[in-house]
């Protein structure tokens, strides 16, 4: 009943869309439906993510509530010239705010989008919802919900397994799940056309980002590392003898293989592998061995920044918890048609 009524609420709020945040995608109930659908298959997909009753329960709600700050309307109050671009202006600005609508509007869109995790938390905590939770159950959704914002360092160094819930696990969940809200049906190739030449360059960026991905799923495959020799003492659990093998596949909607130089910074904790029909990446110890840069791969890894080093940490993580078994993560970017691309989006 809780469930629904928090799906009706966020709904309802985001039916107008955000006054400042009108160029970026919706966190509306859409994408929470995205991130709960996403739980489910994660739990599929990583033994790890075993949960109770109880700790669904506050992981769907985490999955409705987290940005739920994204959709206010911002205080013209706490407007602040000094934090514009780290530029120092005069009180100008200020006094000519109707002139400098631009300078305004970016400033509480960045202000709304960076401290959302922040925000969020505390309006869940001070109950200002549409609907009833008990205060342990609304503390517990605040906690998860905020640290889809915290440094990956915080969240992995903490195992505060308290006696209900393991919020470690539902935190790492709710980050993981949502980055893979990536895909095609969450932008509108109709209304990027129209409005691209308006569009800042980063929206952009992420916009035709999430028009080149069709799909994104996990898959599991568990092998043994060695066969078990056919006497009496044999056994699966010899140390790390049982691999879980992780892989992320991201179907495209375009083929682009160029390559381009190296980045000043390399990318870390990846081995990049070209395939005949894409990339794969596997999540490991060390830097990038590439001697060039696969431009999907470089596209890709800036839209989905936090992804790969969370399933490092992850794996990690995991590895450090058994001795019967080892993760391994792996993504996979799979090309489609050449054409794809141009089909959904008309200006390119």
């Amino acid at each position: 009943d809780i469930l629904i009524q928090a799906h009706h609420y966020v709904y309802d709020i985001w039916k107008n869309g955000s006054k400042f945040l009108h160029f970026y995608t919706l966190h509306n109930a859409e994408h929470s439906i995205t991130l709960i659908r996403k739980c489910i298959e994660l739990t599929t997909a990583c033994g790890y993510f075993k949960l109770t009753s109880t700790e669904f329960y506050i992981l769907f709600l985490s999955c409705y509530l987290h940005d739920i700050s994204m959709v206010t309307y911002p205080d013209i109050n706490s407007f602040d010239e000094n934090q514009v671009n780290g530029q120092n202006h005069t009180i100008y600005w200020q006094n000519e705010i109707l002139k400098h609508y631009d300078l305004v509007d970016k400033f509480f869109e960045n202000d709304i989008r960076n401290n959302h995790p922040k925000n969020s938390a505390t309006i869940i905590r001070k109950g200002r919802l549409g609907f009833e939770l008990d205060e342990f159950v609304r503390n517990a959704v605040a906690r998860i919900s905020e640290a889809h914002g915290a440094e990956a360092e915080d969240i992995y160094a903490h195992n505060d397994e308290p006696e209900i819930i393991n919020s470690q696990k539902l935190k790492i969940m709710l980050r993981i799940v949502d980055t893979l809200d990536m895909c095609e049906e969450r932008v509108s190739p109709y209304y990027l056309s129209l409005t691209e030449q308006q569009i800042p360059d980063t929206s952009k960026f992420h916009w035709i980002s999430h028009l080149a991905i069709k799909s994104c799923n996990f898959e599991t495959k568990y092998d043994l590392v060695d066969e078990i020799e056919d006497d009496i003492y044999g056994t699966f659990l010899d140390f790390k003898n049982i691999t879980e093998q992780i892989r992320l596949t991201i179907k495209l909607n375009t083929r682009q293989e160029t390559s381009t130089n190296l980045p000043d910074k390399l990318c870390k904790n990846i081995i990049v592998t070209p395939t005949t029909d894409g990339i794969n990446l596997q999540i490991c110890e060390g830097i990038c061995n590439m001697n060039s840069c696969p431009f999907v791969c470089r596209w890709m890894n800036q839209k989905s920044e936090y992804l790969l080093p969370e399933l490092y940490m992850l794996q990690k993580l995991l590895n450090n918890r058994s001795e019967y078994y080892s993760t391994n993560f792996s993504v996979e970017y799979k090309y489609s048609d050449a054409e794809q691309m141009g089909r959904h989006i008309p200006f390119i």
